[in-house]
């Protein structure tokens, strides 16, 4: 595991949610958090895309979108491949669809702790988006 994917875990365990923890340990900007905080839990729980996998998409804009130090031309190319290669490796971007159950349900609190979701799916989301934005974001020889 990257040292990367261990603050992101940590910033995880300590109640930053999935999209904050991958902007706060890829960017290292604590403001950067406050963006990410309604793309946690699927968009806010409706139902929408991977926190991890939407704050993996924040950070790369963050970093190599219009004005970001890292500025990249191809920047919406390698978004498109990165969501591609989520969906592929996992079989949907959309949070409830990974869950297997949708966070706007009464019971979603239960489910998520009886499923254990918390160690079995949302952290191996959050070390994937972390371990693939580790290459993206690399340093160019």
């Amino acid at each position: 595991m990257s040292n990367t994917q261990e603050v992101a875990l940590k910033y995880f365990q300590e109640g930053y949610n999935c999209a904050e923890s991958v902007v706060l340990a890829t960017t290292k900007n604590p403001a950067a958090t406050a963006v990410a905080s309604a793309f946690g839990s699927g968009l806010s729980c409706t139902e929408g895309m991977c926190g991890a996998l939407s704050g993996g998409v924040l950070a790369l804009s963050l970093t190599k979108g219009k004005g970001a130090r890292h500025e990249s031309a191809e920047l919406g190319t390698e978004v498109k491949a990165f969501v591609e290669g989520f969906q592929t490796t996992f079989g949907s971007t959309g949070c409830s669809t990974l869950l297997g159950f949708s966070l706007t349900d009464k019971d979603a609190g239960e489910k998520f702790q009886a499923k254990g979701c918390f160690e079995t799916k949302c952290s191996l989301y959050v070390k994937y988006i972390i371990e693939e934005l580790d290459v993206l974001l690399a340093p160019k020889k």
